[in-house]
């Protein structure tokens, strides 16, 4: 069996990576173990005041709704205020501004 027939896939070595890429690798994997630090540390149950009611819930799932709440709301009007200054930008180009 040849050297190149027991590997599967693209997978390269942590050699053959850019620095950039192991860079990235690093920032990822600590960025990950800090996600799931932060997780194991918030389990416990919380007294929310949702919209609709009042329920007990972990602590991590209030924080990751309002992350992904506050995201969404962020790339929403993000999306809008780049539209808006696109048309503002194509106005003026045309001297109709």
């Amino acid at each position: 069996m040849t050297e190149a027939a027991g590997k599967t896939g693209p997978v390269r070595g942590w050699a053959a990576r850019s620095r950039g890429e192991r860079v990235r690798l690093v920032l990822a994997a600590i960025i990950g173990g800090l996600t799931v630090a932060f997780a194991l540390l918030n389990l416990e149950s919380v007294q929310v005041n949702w919209i609709f009611g009042t329920a007990q819930s972990p602590l991590i799932l209030v924080i990751l709704i309002s992350l992904l709440i506050g995201s969404a709301l962020g790339f929403a009007l993000g999306r809008r205020s780049g539209r808006s200054a696109q048309r503002s930008a194509s106005r003026s180009s045309d001297g109709h501004g």
